[in-house]
């Protein structure tokens, strides 16, 4: 029975070049064949989707990402001085909190 977890989830309708996938198989370690797994787990998937790589992972803890990287696309018609002023501020910052909040539930340290 496959367990599997994505560290980096996103909300619905948002969009994603690259996802983080940690998947926990029981089975033979020793006999595992990366190449033959990429393969067939590619042919489960939607036509646009690619699996990138695999990589046997030696732990039984789920891997934590320590980076992301997000692009926001902002059409012109929302773009002012206020967001202008507001951007400039944020990437001239050493740090950035992000406090992630769902159902009114903070999930901020979780």
């Amino acid at each position: 029975h496959p367990k599997l977890s994505l560290p980096l989830p996103r909300t619905v309708g948002v969009e994603s070049d690259d996802d983080l996938l940690y998947l926990r198989i029981q089975g033979q370690e020793e006999s595992f064949d990366e190449r033959v797994f990429k393969v067939r787990l590619g042919e489960q998937l939607p036509a646009e989707c690619e699996v990138l790589s695999v990589n046997l992972a030696h732990t039984k803890t789920v891997p934590q990402p320590c980076l992301a990287m997000y692009t926001l696309a902002i059409q012109r018609q929302f773009v002012n001085d206020r967001l202008r002023a507001d951007i400039k501020r944020v990437l001239e910052s050493e740090s950035l909190d992000i406090r992630r909040q769902v159902g009114g539930r903070d999930l901020t340290g979780l």
